[in-house]
């Protein structure tokens, strides 16, 4: 059996990695690096042998097999991915899973059809990772800067929502507070963090009153729509819509 360690703080969990694929391996890295515990289950005592030694535990394992499921303690971990593409095999490690009682299941799907399966089983999350990575790398190059998609579905919000990098290179944005940006609220955005270029600091969260500075490195969040506007704005040397000095010290009292 294997002994699933007892957590240090609230962050660290328990992770149970079905299925050493290049989507599992790359998550239990970064797993791993963040200090958490990380368990692989592989049916290939070859990639065990070669890659197990990388993560806390590592054991070869069958998952299609529920006894063997139940051998490792499976319904103890915090978390189970189960990184196979293999649908009929994805079904039924799933459906193990579930049987078993395992609560939180992120399980990677071959296509859409193959996600409906696993969302009819009551696993909620899953991930098409080229779709995902293909998705993201379409977005980049139609704006050009470098934006990512927030996951939501058209059911939980109609309008899709990005991140995205930008540069202050907008003369007439220098020494402006957050605040009188009226154009980022004409536009429904918000500015999440501010890279200082010469010296290198990050300013996370950002405050109302934090000036911009030439060629700070902006993460704003806003619809997509709205991203080519943004760009421009910030980009290039044009009037933008701004709040006057008069008029926020105005505004500052009252």
């Amino acid at each position: 059996m294997i002994i699933i360690g007892k957590k240090k703080n609230n962050l660290k969990r328990d992770y149970c990695l079905i299925g050493l694929s290049k989507f599992n391996y790359e998550i239990g890295k970064i797993l791993m690096k963040e200090n958490q515990n990380v368990t692989v289950l592989d049916n290939d005592s070859d990639v065990i042998d070669n890659l197990g030694g990388e993560f806390t535990e590592s054991k070869s394992c069958d998952a299609v097999n529920i006894k063997e499921l139940e051998d490792v303690d499976i319904k103890h971990f915090d978390y189970v991915i189960v990184g196979i593409d293999n649908v009929e095999k994805s079904i039924s490690i799933c459906s193990n899973l579930k049987e078993l009682g395992v609560i939180r299941i992120l399980a990677q799907a071959k296509d859409e059809v193959h996600k409906r399966i696993l969302k009819l089983m009551g696993i909620i999350h899953s991930i098409i990772p080229e779709l995902y990575v293909a998705e993201n790398l379409a977005y980049q190059t139609m704006f050009d800067i470098e934006v990512e998609k927030l996951p939501y579905s058209k059911e939980e919000c109609e309008n899709e929502i990005f991140i995205f990098k930008l540069n202050v290179y907008n003369s007439k944005l220098r020494e402006k507070k957050i605040s009188s940006l009226l154009f980022l609220k004409e536009n429904n955005a918000s500015i999440l963090s501010i890279k200082r270029m010469k010296k290198g600091s990050i300013i996370f969260p950002v405050s109302e009153d934090e000036k911009l500075e030439r060629s700070d490195e902006i993460i704003l969040i806003a619809r997509k729509e709205s991203i080519n506007k943004l760009k421009e704005s910030f980009q290039k040397n044009i009037p933008v819509n701004l709040l006057e000095e008069t008029e926020e010290k105005e505004k500052e009292e009252e």
